[in-house]
């Protein structure tokens, strides 16, 4: 699968790719890091500055980021489900909205 990249929503500067990489303005490519509380999903600390110009700081999960940049925006009532099972795929090919009762079948 050939790498493409897309923005981040409402931090400019920051792109996620369908592979579930993270590319920031200062670093070519970010390092995942990892939760060490309940589940062990990546994630990256995303930092830019809101309209006002005051600093804004999310902790984003990465599976989530490559969920909305490439399968759209999150449908009411679902949750994003790794098909594989394996939480450090964030692979946009691994992954697909469910609802919670789905997701409790898979």
């Amino acid at each position: 699968m050939q790498e493409e990249w897309r923005d981040i929503l409402g931090f400019p500067g920051y792109k996620i790719s369908n592979l579930g990489r993270v590319q920031g303005i200062r670093v070519p490519i970010l390092k995942r890091l990892y939760s060490i509380r309940g589940g062990e999903y990546p994630f990256v600390d995303l930092r830019g500055r809101d309209a006002e110009g005051n600093l804004k700081r999310k902790i984003s999960l990465i599976h989530i980021l490559v969920a909305e940049a490439f399968l759209g925006p999150r449908p009411k009532g679902t949750l994003v489900h790794h098909k594989d099972h394996k939480r450090e795929n964030a692979c946009v090919s691994n992954l697909e909205y469910v609802t919670h009762v789905e997701n409790s079948r898979l």
